[in-house]
């Protein structure tokens, strides 16, 4: 594996990719780069009233006593959340940004000839005219865009892992939560 590849990159970027049916145009990902909105405005509750499983209760096996801070979950969770909304309303801001700004390096870029001196400025034609930046500008954007897509693409799936780590989370908290709620002492005597 070369140094410039990682094993976990599953969408590698060839700047060298051509667009699809094998003409000249680059590679576009502009179909992938998702939306990213937060699903949760609030967290979900965890209940922990017994309606899960059944109401028989079996011995345990022997263990160390399990300790779970409930609360300390719950702000912990709170505050990934809002740190996910944060996160997803900012890269919603930059993929607009980004997607509705590809024209930026210069690929239109024009310029007024410079005046000429003397007699010749009585025919000086002051209409703009192609840069000569226009060229570069277009190889640049042609590498570049891609790339971006690319980046936002990860951005967004890192989100998603975000969010899917919190519904873990809550998922955790709630399974803890039935479990000390259909805790059982043994009767006295046992």
């Amino acid at each position: 594996m070369g140094a410039d590849k990682s094993k976990y990159d599953q969408l590698p970027l060839d700047p060298n990719a051509q667009g699809g049916g094998g003409d000249s145009t680059p590679m576009s990902f502009s179909g992938n780069v998702p939306d990213v909105q937060v699903l949760w405005s609030s967290l979900p509750a965890v209940v922990a009233d017994g309606s899960a499983g059944s109401d028989q209760s079996t011995t345990p096996p022997l263990h160390s006593a399990v300790r779970v801070d409930i609360g300390g979950v719950r702000n912990a969770e709170r505050g990934m959340l809002n740190a996910g909304a944060v996160m997803a309303d900012s890269y919603e801001t930059l993929k607009n940004l980004t997607m509705s700004n590809q024209n930026v390096f210069g690929q239109d870029a024009t310029m007024i000839p410079p005046a000429p001196t003397g007699l010749e400025y009585a025919s000086y034609d002051d209409t703009p005219v192609a840069s000569p930046i226009q060229e570069t500008a277009k190889q640049f954007a042609a590498a570049i865009l891609p790339a971006e897509e690319t980046v936002l693409t990860r951005v967004a799936d890192t989100l998603e892992l975000l969010g899917q780590f919190i519904a873990a989370m809550n998922s955790a908290a709630t399974t803890y939560a039935t479990a000390d709620y259909k805790s059982r002492f043994p009767e006295p005597g046992a």
